[in-house]
């Protein structure tokens, strides 16, 4: 992730726009102090991850999920078609 000031990004706010577009790479922006400080990312990287932490909320989805994800790695998934 690069890090930059907030300077830095009114100087070159094309720049880094298009470079987060294009790379998917986050950039943070420094602030005066910890409550200043901004991630600049794609919406849909935002919302995914916004999506991982609702299902990791959960301790039960966090089991069911990494029973899913054992099953399917040691071969016991049972396939499935959406048809």
């Amino acid at each position: 992730m690069k890090i930059i000031t907030k300077e830095e990004l009114e100087a070159h706010m094309e720049t880094y726009l298009h470079e987060i577009s294009t790379t998917s790479d986050a950039v943070l922006v420094l602030g005066e102090n910890e409550k200043d400080t901004v991630v600049l990312m794609l919406q849909n990287e935002y919302a995914a991850l916004k999506e991982t932490l609702h299902l990791l909320s959960s301790e039960n989805n966090r089991t069911r999920i990494m029973e899913a994800l054992i099953q399917a790695y040691t071969g016991q998934g049972i396939p499935y078609t959406m048809d």
